[in-house]
């Protein structure tokens, strides 16, 4: 069992991307019963790829620390929206899971539990200065006092230039409603990836050696809700619906440029794996009517081509966009895979013939 620094008790956290869905905070939450009982309330958390791998193929343990959880931070709300706990939790090692984490409440009412991990992650905005991701002091929200719902819930993270990423421990939160009986009891809860993962597995075909000397991802969002905000899932607990905050024309989306790190010689016959690529989630339309509505370009030894990401029409947080591009002599060609969120086996059948 994991040990955080400084609380003796155990805590089940488990990351879980898109699967499992979880009751919204906008749930309407009960009154306060007038007679009080004080009971056990055991909270688990899980990331949805990893509490049943079993329901989505492909799954693979996330690919580095920056996916898992760092720093936990637990709000218990009563139903009168009273501040009931608010746990941090610092983990002495990066983990997907870890669980049995117990408070003392209020029973015979609903609490909503805020989850959020890795809050302490930052940005490196254009002026070179690193700047928290989030914009809020989260151990500000004091017991006793009245959860600030409409400023919490409508928190946003932001990425301000073409080429910024979400760079270190990507963040994670989710809200859920739970009704706590008289007795003691324990929730299984799970916490979502607020961003968009993507990976490039290049081969060179061709006839010789070429470099990668540009990419870029075009309609991608520069602000994105701390929170999963008004979220529909299916069956499998995969987002369907989800609102995203308003920012001009189209919501005001850009082109990511990759930055550094270019350019990348590309040997033959021999597949590449770029670093991963962390950006917000977002829900572009284009006014074509085209409902791939995302494209992506990139350039080889200065050559352009590019195309629609195929059968990509939204991009919900926890999506991983798998890329893999063959290059020949005469052509560029690509497939694009919607995966679990987590690693991609480094299979030498990749690429396009």
């Amino acid at each position: 069992m994991m040990k955080h620094y400084d609380i003796l008790r155990r805590v089940r956290v488990v990351l879980l991307p898109l699967l499992f869905a979880s009751a919204g905070c906008s749930d309407t939450v009960g009154d306060v019963v007038p007679e009080s009982v004080m009971v056990n309330l055991q909270i688990n958390v899980a990331a949805s790829d990893i509490a049943s791998p079993q329901t989505r193929a492909g799954y693979e343990e996330a690919q580095s620390d920056d996916e898992r959880m760092r720093t936990l931070r637990i709000v218990v709300v009563r139903a009168d929206g009273t501040i009931e706990h608010n746990r941090f939790l610092r983990l002495t090692s990066a983990v997907e899971r870890y669980g049995d984490e117990t408070f003392r409440v209020y029973g015979r009412e609903k609490k909503r539990i805020y989850l959020f991990a890795n809050e302490l992650t930052s940005r490196v905005g254009v002026d070179g200065v690193s700047h928290p991701l989030i914009d809020f002091d989260l151990g500000s929200l004091a017991v006793g006092t009245e959860f600030p719902a409409e400023r919490v819930e409508g928190l946003t993270l932001s990425l301000q230039s073409a080429s910024e990423q979400i760079v270190g421990a990507l963040p994670m939160s989710e809200c859920h409603t739970v009704e706590v009986p008289d007795s003691d009891c324990s929730c299984d809860l799970t916490i979502t990836r607020a961003a968009v993962k993507f990976t490039f597995l290049i081969t060179n075909r061709s006839g010789r050696e070429v470099s990668l000397t540009g990419l870029s991802i075009d309609k991608m969002s520069r602000a994105e809700y701390l929170l999963p905000h008004n979220v529909e899932r299916d069956e499998n607990g995969d987002i369907v619906d989800y609102d995203v905050p308003a920012a001009g024309v189209n919501n005001g989306y850009y082109t990511f440029s990759l930055g550094g790190g270019l350019p990348v010689k590309l040997a033959r016959n021999v597949q590449k794996r770029l670093a991963p690529i962390y950006l917000l989630e977002g829900r572009y339309v284009d006014t074509s009517g085209d409902k791939r509505n995302y494209s992506m370009k990139i350039l080889v030894d200065g050559a352009e081509c590019g195309d629609y990401f195929t059968d990509l029409s939204t991009l919900p947080r926890n999506t991983h966009v798998v890329v893999r591009i063959g290059i020949s002599d005469t052509d560029v060609e690509w497939k694009v895979d919607l995966l679990p969120y987590g690693e991609v086996k480094l299979d030498p059948s990749f690429g396009l013939n």
